[in-house]
Formats: C-alpha cells, sequence, structure tokens
C-alpha cells in the first residue's frame, strides 16, 4: 500500500494555519524534516506518528490515508462477487477470485476462509470440478495452510470454527483421520 501522507499533513497543518517552522517545533522536530514528510520523501518516524494523529486530532488510519469506508467497499466487493461466483456453480472462478481478494487484502480472514472454502469445493467430488480428484491432492497443502493460519491467529470465532471444522472434515478426507481428530 503507497502511503499518500505528505499531502493530508500539508492539509491538516494549513488547515490550523501553521507554518513547518510552527509543527516542527511543536513536534521537536526539525523543519526540514516537516518538509520531507510533506513532500513525500520520507516518513515520520513510526513513534511520531501517535503525536502527529493526535495533535491534529485525527485517527492513525485518517493520517496514514487509509480510508476505511472504501477499503471496507473494496473487500465486500470481493466478497461478493466471490457468493455469486459460487451461486452460479463456477468453483474455479471462485477461487481465482478469493486468490485477487487475498493478494489485495492478505490478512483478511473472511476472504482466507473463501478461499480455503473454494478449494476444498474444488477437491469435493459434488464441487462440480471434472478433476476433483486430481484438485484435492493439488490444493492440500494450501486447504491445511490456510486451515492452520485462520485457526492460529483469526479474532473472529466464527470464522475461525467453520476453518477448523473444514480443516478437520479435509485431513479426514484426506486419509489423515489421527489429524483431523
Amino acid at each position: 500500500m503507497k502511503l499518500n501522507m505528505g499531502e493530508d499533513l500539508r492539509r491538516l497543518r494549513r488547515e490550523r494555519d501553521l507554518t513547518q517552522e510552527q509543527l516542527a517545533e511543536a513536534l521537536g522536530v526539525t523543519c526540514q524534516s516537516v518538509s520531507r514528510w510533506e513532500n513525500g520523501a520520507c516518513y515520520p518516524d513510526v513513534e511520531l506518528l501517535p503525536v502527529l494523529a493526535g495533535f491534529f486530532g485525527v485517527s492513525l488510519d485518517r493520517l496514514l490515508g487509509v480510508d476505511e469506508a472504501a477499503v471496507r467497499q473494496k473487500r465486500d466487493g470481493w466478497l461478493q462477487a466471490f457468493r455469486t461466483a459460487l451461486s452460479r456453480g463456477a468453483v474455479n472462478d471462485g477461487i481465482r477470485i478469493a486468490r485477487a481478494g487475498t493478494a489485495e487484502f492478505p490478512n483478511d480472514f473472511a476472504l482466507l476462509n473463501k478461499l480455503m472454502y473454494a478449494l476444498f469445493l474444488a477437491g469435493d467430488e459434488d464441487g462440480n470440478s471434472p478433476d476433483w480428484r486430481e484438485d484435492r491432492a493439488r490444493f492440500d497443502a494450501e486447504i491445511v495452510a490456510l486451515g492452520e493460519r485462520i485457526a492460529k491467529y483469526c479474532p473472529d470465532t466464527d470464522i475461525r470454527l467453520e476453518a477448523t471444522a473444514r480443516l478437520a472434515f479435509h485431513h479426514c478426507d484426506m486419509g489423515r483421520p489421527e489429524t483431523g481428530r
């Protein structure tokens, strides 16, 4: 993600009717530092980010230029496209969509869970894939890795339980009932 913090810092400073020198003095940094931040040559030290956000009365996301509503809308778009593909029985399209969504949002557990689900479906004889046996073997390691990652790190209990149950079933389906249990 490319940060566009410099322009926002300049705008916030000007809204407060401050010069770069005044902002630098208030923060205990040099005027050159403020100038380089605003010109995009570098970023403030990570320890200074909460101070800057507090000084301007904005969230860290806002300071960093993250538009939460746009991010949520984009993520929800991936989830909707995934649901649409699966409702048409297009499992391979669902995999492609989930992969694209997780490439953009690599730590979004809802998208990771959807990818795991689509990979699981591709290897299911009822999953509308003529190559289901090959897909099951081909996607085995990825399903396990996704399931273990979700089980270990996902804070959402529902997603974590769903992925854990699917992972256990997958292990049993792959001839590893002891691991599945």
